[in-house]
């Protein structure tokens, strides 16, 4: 059975097949995008906040220990977080590709 489209449809269709084929559409990819610059920005904060309690450390400054632990523990909770949900992302992108394919 052939199915006759309109140049317009045929066109779509085409689109459809070749974002398939690279297998990330623009919005998967800006969502990737930001992840990563996520990422960065927080190993940065991170690795900057540390840097900053060794030199405070080094001229004898007092940092109390309470902020120490409430930005490491937040912003290893934010990372956690943020794996857990792009863990998610794939394997419910896994499970969809599945069961369309079988």
């Amino acid at each position: 059975m052939q199915v006759y489209l309109s140049p317009e449809e045929e066109e779509k269709v085409l689109e459809n097949i070749a974002k398939k084929k690279s297998g990330v559409d623009d919005s998967k990819k800006q969502n990737s995008l930001f992840s990563k610059w996520l990422v960065l920005a927080i190993c940065t904060a991170v690795c900057v906040f540390t840097v900053f309690i060794f030199v405070a450390i080094f001229l004898d400054k007092m940092i109390p220990d309470s902020i120490v632990y409430a930005w490491f523990s937040f912003w290893g909770v934010e990372l956690v977080n943020l794996m857990l949900v792009k863990r998610g992302k794939i394997s419910h992108q896994t499970k969809a590709d599945n069961t369309q394919q079988g």
